[in-house]
């Protein structure tokens, strides 16, 4: 009996050790998402699936002027503006969403979720050059990445956080 319990005790703070290790914590936090603007026709030349950083007030500006858009102002102080684009798309139907207003942070990557709508496959729709985009405010915050992903959980496009 004496045996035994030490044995026990050994036994399982080995197991506990090994439990620690195998299973480290992830730091995992959200970050508020807010749409600024979402269309169909953003007349941009992206052909394809596109992201970038609209990187300040002025830059702001110039892409609603251009796109005829109305955007609240942004204090790029303490927020950051990103642009998603879906691409050319050769019919009415398409348009991209927000899926979850906050984006899950984890190990430096910030996960946004966007409603990817597509029009089926036997629904009839106008035919007309469309380019669907949609115009995100993120928080400046302690994240390397961004990864957009549909709602289905396919990655669309990754780029890093911008660093003005």
């Amino acid at each position: 009996m004496k045996i035994i319990k030490p044995f026990f005790w050994v036994v399982a703070m080995v197991s506990v050790a090994a439990c620690a290790d195998n299973h480290k914590m992830v730091a995992q936090s959200a970050i508020t998402v807010d749409v600024l603007q979402a269309g169909i026709q953003c007349g941009g030349n992206a052909v394809d699936v596109n992201a970038r950083w609209i990187e300040s007030a002025t830059e702001l500006e110039s892409f609603s002027r251009q796109r005829n858009l109305a955007i609240v102002d942004v204090d790029f102080a303490k927020s950051m503006v990103l642009l998603v684009e879906m691409g050319e798309k050769p019919t009415l139907g398409y348009r991209l969403g927000l899926a979850q207003s906050e984006a899950q942070v984890i190990e430096g990557r910030a996960e946004l979720i966007l409603e990817w709508q597509e029009p089926p496959r036997d629904m009839m729709v106008g035919q007309m050059m469309t380019s669907p985009c949609i115009l995100l405010k993120l928080p400046r915050d302690h994240y390397q990445e961004v990864r957009v992903k549909d709602h289905l959980g396919n990655q669309k496009v990754t780029l890093s956080a911008p660093t003005f």
